[in-house]
């Protein structure tokens, strides 16, 4: 995977575990580079143990962090239940934009993904499927709907799985991914009589040739966890009962993949789920994302707005909050400080800034 003088780029580095690795196995240069700040964690990290000199923590994300020098070798492993969702779509297609893709050996290099039918009461009853229709003396029976069409991250039983699993799509990250890249349709014999409550979904990473490593229930503890897409009400199958599943994601305006949408059919019956029914959304919240849309600044954008216009790269946050106070005569200069420090949270740049003023994008 990494090979002595590689350049490395370890993305959504967290602790710098991968970025560790890399070094040791010879790298010559590496870069890891996350947006939160549990990067200084993974700093502090490196410096005790001897990396200071091969590896450089960066605060930020692409395509803004991006290393000068393009790497050998791209590291990414955080990856959702599904896989490809639109954060990881827009990432993958970022590195294209800054010429990170060209000639580069992603870790892992390739997934292949699974689907499984899911027979389990108690995984349906933590959904509040099965929930008691009046607890706490109140209706939640509204609810179900909206449970039933969202895909949830759990950690399915491998007992609960109705058949071993089946392929339902194969990506590679050296190549442009649509948007239904992790889309597909299969056939499943179900091999024992079961009351399918669900279907799990899973991933395996292709690191290497000959080197895979699986999210399948029951083989990977972690945070990956499986992707559990609600089948409800529950189908009642025998043993050898065919399942025609479905599953696609619609694309967003920008190609990457949006609402998930599976169908199930089979001689028990036919069942649909769409996460779009599981957004708690009104009229005037589909108004204001629609294209035609004219947006018009609540109070706590104009403020966002004022701020924003404040920084120029030489007012100081004390500097920004004084300016604000003359004309929020209301807030103390401590209120408006700190209201500036998080309006500005994750939209400043934090590398190199200076106590009498940092450099701002």
């Amino acid at each position: 995977m990494v090979h002595a003088g590689d350049r490395v780029l370890e993305i959504g580095a967290g602790l710098g575990t991968y970025a560790f690795f890399a070094a040791d196995a010879g790298a010559a240069k590496v870069w890891a580079i996350d947006g939160h700040p549990v990067i200084h964690v993974a700093r502090t990290i490196g410096r005790l143990n001897g990396y200071a000199d091969r590896v450089t923590f960066v605060r930020g994300w692409l395509p803004e962090a991006a290393p000068a020098d393009p790497p050998d070798v791209v590291i990414f492993e955080d990856f959702p239940p599904r896989l490809v969702d639109a954060r990881v779509w827009r990432l993958l297609r970022d590195m294209r934009r800054v010429g990170l893709a060209s000639g580069v050996r992603f870790v892992p290099a390739a997934a292949e993904l699974f689907l499984a039918p899911v027979e389990s009461a108690r995984l349906a009853g933590d959904l509040t499927l099965d929930a008691e229709p009046e607890l706490h003396g109140l209706d939640w029976s509204v609810t179900r709907e909206y449970v039933a069409h969202a895909a949830h991250r759990v950690h399915v039983p491998p007992e609960a799985l109705a058949h071993p699993g089946v392929p339902l799509a194969a990506v590679r990250f050296d190549r442009p991914l649509e948007a239904g890249a992790c889309s597909g349709e299969v056939v499943i014999r179900v091999e024992r009589t079961a009351r399918i409550n669900g279907l799990a979904q899973w991933f395996e990473l292709v690191l290497c040739e000959g080197v895979r490593v699986s999210n399948r229930p029951g083989e990977l503890p972690g945070s990956w966890g499986q992707l559990f897409l609600p089948v409800d009400p529950p189908l009642d199958v025998r043993e050898g009962c065919v399942l025609r599943v479905r599953i696609g994601a619609q694309p967003l305006p920008d190609g990457a993949p949006g609402w998930l949408a599976w169908d199930v059919t089979s001689d028990a019956g036919d069942r649909h789920g769409n996460e779009f029914q599981a957004a708690p959304l009104g009229v005037q919240d589909l108004l204001a994302a629609s294209r035609d849309a004219v947006p018009r600044l609540n109070d706590a954008g104009r403020r966002a707005a004022e701020i924003l216009g404040l920084v120029d790269g030489q007012r100081t946050i004390g500097e920004i909050a004084s300016l604000l106070a003359r004309k929020d005569a209301g807030r103390g200069r401590p209120e408006l400080e700190e209201l500036v420090v998080r309006e500005l949270r994750d939209k400043i740049s934090t590398e190199g800034i200076t106590r009498s003023g940092g450099r701002a994008p």
